[in-house]
């Protein structure tokens, strides 16, 4: 996952409402030919998103934030 920094609000979309709009698409092929659909259920950064997790897994997760050139040199791109 790439962000711009740790608080970057980034969408994200649940199986459950991507598999409705898929089967709405199936069952109504005209209704939906060519046309442009953009959704998500939720928006959060990165931070929001290690809490919800750490919240299920009930253990503590925190998200890490590391600059390109942090993450170039520990994988040494050059």
């Amino acid at each position: 996952m790439t962000s711009d920094s740790p608080w970057t609000v980034l969408a994200r979309t649940n199986i459950d409402d991507f598999g409705a709009a898929v089967a709405a698409a199936v069952a109504d092929p005209e209704t939906f030919h060519e046309a442009e659909i953009e959704f998500a259920g939720d928006t959060l950064a990165n931070p929001e998103i290690a809490e919800v997790i750490g919240r299920i897994a009930n253990r503590k997760v925190t998200a890490t934030f590391r600059v390109l050139e942090e993450l170039e040199q520990a994988h040494g791109a050059t």
